[in-house]
């Protein structure tokens, strides 16, 4: 399992290199999403055992997400090789995603989950320990432990400093 999803972001940066080498688009023009269904969204999360993983819910459209993004960005920069961070944007349209995103230092390779059918992701996810359930408060952020284990989640997450902490004692040996 973890050899396809390598796979799949291996293929996103090498189609992103390729078009920027080619002359058609420049390194702001050719982000590359990687597309998921909510069932594979989650198996990225369960991939992840071994290491603490801050997984981040959000969309582009959402005006919380936009205005809570600098200070996520900055949390995953401060944790980047010590944790995955998962980054899932539901926007329904993966154009304005790729607006908002273009032009960021992204600490992460950024996940689309495509639209998907009514109690989809809640269903996805809930093993994971993660409640997504009802309307979205985003954006939503939860610390997991190496161990697949759910530290917190917080949503709406507009204070990091609980995720900050969370994270870091995640960290620890």
């Amino acid at each position: 399992m973890r050899m396809g999803l390598y796979a799949l972001t291996v293929k996103s940066l090498y189609l992103a290199a390729a078009l920027a080498l080619a002359g058609r688009a420049s390194a702001d023009t050719a982000l590359v999403l990687d597309e998921h269904t909510p069932a594979s969204a989650a198996a990225l999360i369960t991939a992840e055992r071994g290491t603490p993983v801050l997984a981040v819910v959000y969309a582009s459209t959402c005006s919380r997400s936009r205005a809570s993004f600098p200070r996520i960005l900055e949390l995953a920069k401060r944790h980047a090789g010590k944790a995955t961070v998962l980054a899932f944007a539901v926007d329904q349209n993966p154009e304005p995603l790729r607006q908002f995103l273009l032009g960021r230092a992204l600490p992460f390779s950024p996940v689309w989950i495509k639209p998907w059918q009514k109690g989809e992701l809640v269903k996805a996810f809930k093993p994971l320990g993660l409640n997504v359930s009802g309307v979205l408060e985003m954006p939503l952020i939860a610390v997991i432990k190496s161990d697949g284990t759910l530290v917190q989640q917080w949503s709406p997450a507009l204070d990091l400093s609980q995720a900050e902490a969370a994270l870091t004692a995640a960290e620890s040996p």
